[in-house]
């Protein structure tokens, strides 16, 4: 991202721009492609690779949303891996998770970075990822 800015191919770290989110999120899965190499090469238990593949459906969600819309891929991101760390905690674990991902939603929107539309849409599909990781073997 510091390249890319540098290049002026995007405005700022945050990408506000939409339309500049395209190859940020194209570098971010040509990442998660290489260290799913990495994984296979180290032979990595199966359940690592269900959760990339988990982020890899979150970020093709984002993806395909910002094409026409700005979702908030900072509410997505902080829902998904908010769950991820909490829920096995238990139901207050899944709560506090919740708590944390809305923090991070609300700080979006008083930057007036997002709306609250934008932010829940973000946090709807980090929830739904990881509802879908929960699916997964």
């Amino acid at each position: 991202m510091l390249w890319m800015k540098h290049r002026g191919k995007i405005s700022d770290h945050h990408v506000g721009d939409r339309r500049q989110r395209a190859p940020v999120l194209i570098m971010a899965a040509l990442s998660l492609l290489v260290g799913t190499v990495l994984l296979w090469v180290l032979d990595a238990p199966a359940g690592l690779f269900s959760a990339v593949g988990t982020i890899f459906l979150g970020l093709l969600l984002c993806f395909l949303a910002n094409l026409v819309w700005k979702l908030s891929v900072h509410s997505a991101v902080a829902a998904y891996v908010a769950l991820e760390l909490l829920t096995p905690v238990g139901q207050i674990g899944s709560a506090l998770a919740l708590a944390l991902a809305a923090t991070v939603g609300w700080s979006r929107v008083e930057l007036k970075d997002h709306t609250s539309t934008q932010v829940l849409a973000g946090l709807a599909v980090g929830c739904a990822v990881y509802a879908v990781g929960l699916l997964l073997p």
